[in-house]
């Protein structure tokens, strides 16, 4: 599969839960060596896992590309709270 392709199928996962109006959990699990754990950017190729409620992985994806957080809550705008506080 390709990157667009698994990132696509990514995105349907995502959409497809969300209908079921349920909470979705997204993990990225990166390499030990991204720089996300030195405060930039990823530059990695993470697995991104979505979780059922038991935060049990239902779904992996492999070769999605690397992750740029500020796309990502672009295309799912309304659909995220911030539960940090």
């Amino acid at each position: 599969m390709t990157p667009r392709q698994s990132r696509k199928a990514f995105q349907k996962a995502i959409a497809k839960e969300r209908k079921k109006n349920r909470v979705v959990h997204v993990r990225l699990e990166h390499d030990d060596w991204c720089g996300v754990f030195s405060g930039s950017e990823c530059h990695c190729n993470p697995v991104r896992c979505i979780l059922d409620q038991d935060l049990k992985v239902k779904h992996k994806f492999y070769n999605c590309g690397f992750y740029d957080g500020v796309s990502f809550a672009a295309e799912h705008e309304g659909g995220f709270k911030d539960d940090t506080r």
